[in-house]
């Protein structure tokens, strides 16, 4: 058996996961050697569906792999990731899909992302090391040469065999089409690709230094630096408070908003003033329903990727870009929103969608580039990782070494109990329960485990209110406190295999 959501904050979005669950072996692919129409893999593969898109597609992977293996596919998550590690290895980038005749095109770089995730079910140092060595190879001979603007240092949007096709540029964005782009995409910097360098900086840093190579990680380390400082002058519209992408040409921000914004809270480039100002436009994006991709359409050149449609990626980099800057309450907001819409139209069409319209509340997205497609891969994987790791809260800490429980604290999810079983997943078993007091002045957590966890750690946001109270197991028990990332109470266990926890402000 794999994880199970056996109780959520509505019945429907728990049926929903069940859904998910079953549906993950439909879109597992293996490829036949001798298809003439794409690259074989030598790997299984999860694709976005069988219709219009049965092929390994890269950026779509990363948001696909966030829910598989919180779901307990681990081994299928590997898998995909040692499919990219082929790519760089025999073709010497990551693919945009696997189609024969898009091999030199790339797609948004979450290489780095999926190597972590895969590490932290895995902690196979062998494998850890040669993924290392290829993530370093696409970051320098994909994203900072043919890509790379020499006069800035800043990166772009290009297909190599063709640099002057616009079109076959936003292909290469993920976003195509979306009137963000206008009609220059090569001549612009997008804050979403260049925030993913950042991070792939700070991931090969902090990789280094797992591997004890202090030397090449403080040298990541100061050229990530050196990117944040850069961007955050550059990319940043303090009057509008908002991220926006870079005009190489006119050297200024386009002023086209999109929900790319959240891409310097998910990767950690932003200022703490700076995320404060674009958490405070969220209501320039929001519906009743989620996230627009962007709040307006910025002329004639629309698409798919524009108001009123919501994407399951966007919505993972927003909530959790939030979150990793303490914004608890809007992260939540957004979170039971999206979960909410994807499972009222999965019980009222029977599918899971790969975009919606969150306007309108329904699947029925806007979408004049081809038809709407059901399946749906990343769909699947956020509403996954959303429940199990950002909703339930749990996850690795790769510093550490230990496991993680952060609920999403929020008064959003006061008095709604949370109950899951994680299989394969971290541990061979993981129960885990917990509630918030309606009122939010306190939480009770409860776990289980199988076999022994050596060493975990639960982390409580601040409430905004002295901790009067935590009892584990019937005795007091102090709880230490954490300045940063955010103000947050903290207590670590070792070698545990159950606790009952209960904590009052």
């Amino acid at each position: 058996m794999k994880t199970e959501m056996l109780q959520t904050f509505s019945d429907q979005v728990t049926a929903t996961h069940h859904y998910v669950q079953e549906t993950w072996p439909e879109l597992t692919w293996r490829d036949d050697p001798k298809d003439p129409d794409r690259y074989p893999m030598p790997q299984p593969y999860v694709v976005p569906n069988t219709e219009q898109f049965p092929y390994l597609f890269y950026w779509d992977s990363y948001f696909t792999l966030v829910g598989l293996a919180c779901d307990g596919y681990g081994n299928l998550a590997r898998d995909i990731v040692d499919n990219f590690l082929y790519q760089i290895e025999r073709l010497k980038t990551t693919m945009n899909f696997t189609r024969k005749g898009a091999p030199k095109r790339s797609q948004p770089p979450y290489l780095g992302s999926m190597i972590e995730d895969i590490f932290k079910l895995r902690g196979n140092r062998h494998w850890f090391y040669h993924a290392y060595q290829m993530l370093r190879k696409e970051y320098r001979e994909v994203w900072m040469t043919s890509h790379k603007d020499e006069r800035t240092g800043l990166s772009r949007y290009v297909d190599i065999e063709a640099p002057d096709d616009s079109r076959r540029s936003v292909y290469e964005s993920g976003w195509d089409f979306s009137s963000r782009w206008g009609s220059r995409p090569q001549r612009l910097a997008p804050i979403d690709l260049n925030s993913n360098l950042y991070k792939y900086e700070m991931d090969l840093a902090r990789f280094a230094w797992l591997m004890e190579l202090k030397h090449e990680g403080n040298q990541w380390a100061k050229d990530a630096q050196q990117r944040a400082e850069w961007m955050q002058e550059l990319f940043f519209d303090a009057q509008e408070g908002l991220f926006g992408d870079y005009d190489l040409e006119e050297k200024c921000l386009t002023r086209r908003w999109s929900l790319a914004t959240f891409s310097p809270l998910f990767t950690g480039l932003a200022t703490d003033e700076q995320a404060a100002q674009v958490v405070a436009n969220l209501s320039r994006f929001e519906t009743d329903y989620g996230l627009l991709t962007t709040p307006r359409r910025y002329g004639d050149d629309w698409g798919q990727w524009d108001t009123p449609n919501g994407w399951a990626p966007l919505h993972w980099i927003a909530i959790n870009g939030m979150r990793r800057y303490g914004y608890f309450e809007e992260a939540a907001r957004v979170a039971r929103k999206w979960l909410t819409l994807n499972a009222a139209e999965q019980a009222r069409t029977g599918k899971m969608w790969e975009k919606y319209n969150v306007v309108a509340g329904n699947a029925e997205a806007i979408s004049p580039d081809y038809p709407q497609q059901h399946g749906f891969g990343w769909t699947n994987g956020v509403f996954s990782g959303l429940l199990g790791r950002i909703v339930g809260g749990l996850d690795y800490d790769l510093e550490g070494k230990q496991i993680v429980i952060e609920p999403l604290l929020s008064r959003t999810f006061g008095g709604t109990p949370f109950h899951a079983i994680y299989r394969n997943y971290l541990a061979a078993e993981i129960e885990l329960q917990w509630e918030m007091m309606p009122e939010g002045r306190g939480i009770s957590i409860q776990l289980r485990a199988e076999p022994t966890v050596q060493k975990l750690q639960i982390r409580l946001r601040s409430q905004g209110e002295e901790l009067s109270q935590a009892i584990l197991d019937g005795q007091p028990v102090e709880m230490d406190w954490e300045e940063q990332p955010y103000g947050r109470w903290t207590l670590t266990l070792h070698n545990t295999r159950g606790f009952d926890l209960r904590v009052r402000w």
